[in-house]
Formats: C-alpha cells, structure tokens, sequence
C-alpha cells in the first residue's frame, strides 16, 4: 500500500507493543527507502526512534492541532533522502 504515496505517518504507540511499532518502521524503511515516514508520539518519543540514517523517521511528538500534523508532513517531504 506504499507503493506511490508521498509520505507515511504512523503513530509509535497505537498498538502498545513498542518492539511491533519498530519493526514495523525499519521494515518500511527497508521495503520503501524513497518514502519518507512521520513517526506521531503522545508526548513520549520512543527510544528506538532515529531521526537519520537508514531508518530515520521525522518525528511529531505530542501534536495537539492538525497544522502541526501538516507541517511536520510538509518537512519529512521537503527533507527527506533515500
């Protein structure tokens, strides 16, 4: 389903299993190098989270309104390098 969309956003702690959230993103980053991915955290952001390399992620940590929701898309667009 990633195939041909500009970004991902995911939110870190949806299913409370940490280690399933992190697997989850390194596996995109491995699959689906080229799209970029906007980590949400309620607050919290989760320790195994990078912001570069391989499987670095744009993070949004505790977003209260959709403007920052956007404009945290917005930057993993414009910055974001396979």
């Amino acid at each position: 389903m990633a195939e041909g969309v500009d970004v991902l956003v995911y939110d870190a702690f949806v299913t409370g299993e940490p280690d399933g959230a992190q697997r989850l993103i390194e596996g995109l980053r491995d699959i689906h190098p080229s799209v970029p991915i906007v980590l949400c955290a309620n607050g919290l952001e989760p320790d195994w989270m990078q912001t570069a390399g391989v499987h670095g992620v744009t993070p949004l940590v505790a977003a209260t309104n959709w403007a920052q929701l956007a404009a945290s898309i917005e930057q993993a667009i414009a910055t974001h390098v396979a």
